[in-house]
């Protein structure tokens, strides 16, 4: 079969990357073709805005983009450099398409929306209709394979839209518990939970992809979609008592004039899985920095900026495993950090996930075959 994914495949994002390369793996395993149609530019409608410093004081910034041209054009080869390497990832691992969305049905047999938040508006944003189904000939089937929206319930409006435009899929499914609870107030009883794409793979399909580092000691490699001062100093702090090296590594480094101390710039997807390869310990702070280090079974905490009062997207996978104290917030004490790192995971940790994988394989198989 002929499979188009609609996902964030485009945005610079480590994680978002690696679940489409993963999702496509997986089809193609199965038998199927599979392409990554150029409807959207989720990611590049911000790609020159990223050369400029986030998260530094105002007085920074006008240094760096007014008062000194050479630091510019240092903030702006870094933030090339690390644009290249998502460019050259996408290029080598995701086959495109360019073509929109009334015209899919040309191309496809069928369009697979997810994974990731593609039915957030906030990361989605002018594109939250297209992830929705709009625009595509209502010929063509659409299922949903690990979709979500993030933490939280959508609001009341919000929900509502996305139930209706749910009612024209062939087959939900979602990878947090509380898109099946909300959904079901408008009479959704068969969205299924799954797993992330990138949980479906294992270790040694990664070491297809992975540049591995030359780091030369045991290290805790940290990944984050963002960093602040406030993490530097806790994974610094956790290294420091374990004796082992610190190395952080931000979704991406928006200038070396304000990536921080110890921050390591450059990251890309492959560079990303190299890291988690050769770590003694992970610190994530993002879903697919915890899934990837499950995947690879390092010793991981999940760290959250607040304990969600529902239950967050890495919560929804470690719970599952029975690892749930392991998403902790960034300022618990050190010491309990340490300890839950120096854990072995549960005996049946790897069972219960086998079975999670195998159930979200055979849903999606079976999806596609009703088609």
């Amino acid at each position: 079969m002929r499979i188009a994914i609609l996902t964030y495949h485009r945005a610079y994002n480590c994680g978002a990357m690696l679940q489409a390369w993963a999702l496509k793996t997986v089809l193609e395993r199965m038998g199927h073709t599979v392409e990554f149609p150029i409807c959207n530019h989720v990611g590049e409608y911000s790609r020159w805005k990223n050369v400029i410093p986030r998260n530094v004081s105002l007085v920074k910034k006008a240094y760096v983009l007014g008062m000194s041209p050479c630091i510019y054009a240092g903030t702006f080869g870094v933030a090339s450099k690390s644009m290249a390497g998502f460019v050259k990832f996408r290029e080598k691992y995701l086959p495109e398409r360019v073509c929109s969305p009334n015209e899919l049905h040309k191309f496809y047999d069928l369009v697979i929306i997810g994974s990731d938040q593609v039915w957030s508006a906030r990361h989605s944003g002018a594109d939250t209709p297209l992830f929705m189904g709009v625009g595509i000939d209502e010929a063509l089937p659409i299922i949903s394979y690990a979709a979500s929206y993030g933490d939280s319930f959508l609001l009341p409006d919000a929900a509502k839209q996305l139930a209706n435009f749910l009612r024209r899929y062939k087959a939900l499914s979602s990878r947090e518990n509380i898109v099946r609870e909300q959904m079901s107030e408008f009479g959704f009883k068969s969205i299924e939970v799954v797993a992330d794409p990138t949980l479906l793979l294992n270790a040694s399909d990664y070491d297809t992809i992975a540049t591995t580092p030359s780091i030369g000691e045991d290290y805790l490699y940290c990944y984050a979609v963002s960093s602040s001062r406030k993490l530097l100093d806790t994974v610094s702090k956790i290294a420091k008592s374990l004796n082992v090296k610190s190395i952080v590594t931000p979704n991406f480094v928006y200038s070396r004039f304000g990536a921080g101390r110890g921050v390591t710039i450059g990251v890309s997807p492959d560079k990303m899985i190299g890291f988690i390869k050769q770590a003694k310990y992970v610190v994530a702070a993002s879903f697919h920095g915890t899934a990837l280090a499950v995947v690879h079974q390092k010793p991981v905490i999940s760290l959250r900026n607040n304990v969600d009062k529902f239950e967050s997207r890495p919560a929804s996978l470690l719970n599952r495993l029975g690892m749930g104290d392991r998403v902790m917030q960034v300022d618990t004490q050190i010491l309990s950090m340490i300890e839950q790192l120096q854990k072995p995971y549960p005996a049946d940790a790897k069972n219960k996930l086998d079975m999670f994988l195998q159930h979200s394989v055979d849903w999606l198989s079976d999806a596609i075959e009703k088609i």
